[in-house]
């Protein structure tokens, strides 16, 4: 399958490590991310209609292998992800394949206009 790279804002980056039944050790990188470099704020209607409540930018989550970790930086940050297309079970799925550090992200409270 083709792989492609795109830009991430990744929020945080998490180290994994843990022991199946049958001994074999899994151990890797979880990131957080926005999957898109549009930051508007979305609202549910429908969800709003049935009375629940769907705000905000919601984050995604990939895995990196543990071997992934020297190319980590600061975070939040923008970051190059390659991905690349596989199918598992029949069906298609994105998995990233490597991560390079690009920008530094500083968050900014905006303050309300006083009227």
């Amino acid at each position: 399958m083709q792989a492609f790279k795109q830009k991430y804002l990744c929020l945080s980056a998490q180290t994994y490590r843990m022991e199946t039944e049958s001994g074999e050790i899994l151990e890797g990188i979880t990131i957080r991310y926005i999957p898109s470099n549009e930051l508007t704020p979305c609202e549910d209607a429908q969800a709003y209609e049935r009375g629940q409540i769907s705000r905000g930018i919601k984050a995604a989550k990939m895995t990196l292998p543990i071997s992934a970790k020297t190319q980590l930086g600061l975070f939040p940050a923008i970051y190059d992800v390659e991905i690349e297309m596989t199918v598992v079970a029949d069906k298609l799925q994105a998995r990233a394949k490597s991560i390079e550090y690009s920008n530094e992200v500083k968050l900014v409270e905006v303050e309300k206009n006083k009227t």
